[in-house]
């Protein structure tokens, strides 16, 4: 009947009139609750809150989503991070968290993309490669040492290390703890005489080894801890 329909449209439009006031109120209102998915070994959720502690204490009608990512992401260990509203008045935070493949310098880590980021000193294993170089050249270090360790462990020899100096020289580290001097030259060039004549003449001796330096054109030289020195050529 006719005054069944109204008592309906009233009822809808007090409903409707209803929400948009709770929607309102809840605008007003801080983000009630806060979700954070890709936490890995180095972020915890409660950093997450901790640098987003001014958005949390505002207006969620107020809050900036592109202003929280840059928030998130000046943690060290956060790569990529989005930022979305959930329905009424939650925000959730979905993040990736960076993946070391080396140590850079003496307090930083360069992750798989190549870029360089610095932890706390505690969160640094010593067990990583270490690499160093100038940082606008940090994923061409990384490249080349993954190149050369591989080309090396076929020759039974473990690259631990590789810097590329101001001068434009690499030099490399082998286990355990040689240093190896290739100068300005790419350095895959000098794999056959370092896992040829030189690894012959280290080998059993390893321990003993004080330097190799591979700037020689023909040649090498084997510097030992005697201060004895042992030259070759290819």
């Amino acid at each position: 009947t006719r005054a069944l329909r109204w008592v309906a449209g009233l009822v809808c439009a007090s409903l409707l009139i209803g929400g948009f006031w709770a929607a309102g109120q809840q605008a007003t209102q801080p983000p009630a609750t806060l979700s954070v998915s890709g936490l890995g070994t180095h972020v915890q959720a409660a950093e997450i809150h901790r640098v987003l502690a001014d958005a949390l204490n505002g207006p969620i009608s107020a809050v900036d989503l592109r202003v929280l990512r840059d928030q998130v992401l000046t943690l060290p260990w956060v790569a990529e991070a989005r930022v979305e509203r959930l329905w009424p008045s939650g925000l959730h935070v979905a993040l990736t968290e960076r993946v070391p493949l080396a140590r850079w310098g003496t307090e930083s880590l360069l992750d798989r993309d190549g870029v360089i980021f610095k932890p706390r000193l505690s969160e640094i294993s010593t067990e990583l490669p270490q690499l160093d170089g100038p940082a606008d050249q940090a994923e061409e270090v990384l490249q080349r040492f993954h190149g050369l360790r591989e080309s090396l462990s076929e020759a039974g020899l473990t690259l631990t290390g590789l810097s590329l100096d101001v001068r434009g020289e690499w030099i490399g580290r082998l286990a355990p703890g040689i240093p190896v001097r290739f100068g300005r030259v790419d350095p895959m060039d000098k794999v056959a005489v370092l896992g040829g004549p030189v690894r012959r003449v280290m080998t059993g001796r390893q321990s003993e080894v004080e330097r190799i330096d591979l700037r020689y054109t023909n040649g090498f030289a084997v510097r030992w801890r005697t201060g004895d020195e042992t030259e070759g050529g290819r």
